[in-house]
């Protein structure tokens, strides 16, 4: 008995989950949000491969956060809890000091 997937004609369910015939390809993800990084300490540039990434919400934090534009946000001044809609930069920390998620936008 032939396998469904050895059929040339098949278009089901395998076909519909993988390549660019996925509807999440071809339409993009839902929601604002479609990445987050937890940052702990340390240097964090938003360029290269985190380009897109830039809002944060603050856990804990003792960090500094540089903006793209220029300006500086002490995180300690932030409320916790809450996502703050920065075009964020770079994120400096001592490890250990910080708990910050930094979202990457939907479109990016």
């Amino acid at each position: 008995m032939a396998r469904v997937y050895d059929n040339a004609y098949w278009t089901g369910e395998a076909g519909y989950r993988s390549g660019s015939n996925h509807i999440a390809k071809q339409l993009g993800p839902t929601g604002k949000y479609s990445g987050v990084h937890n940052f702990t300490g340390g240097e964090l540039y938003l360029t290269g491969s985190m380009y897109g990434f830039g809002p944060i919400s603050i856990n804990i934090s003792k960090a500094t956060a540089s903006l793209y534009d220029g300006g500086q946000v002490f995180t300690d001044a932030l409320n916790t809890g809450e996502i703050h809609e920065f075009a964020t930069y770079y994120i400096s920390a001592s490890a250990g000091t910080c708990d910050i998620n930094v979202y990457k936008l939907s479109e990016f």
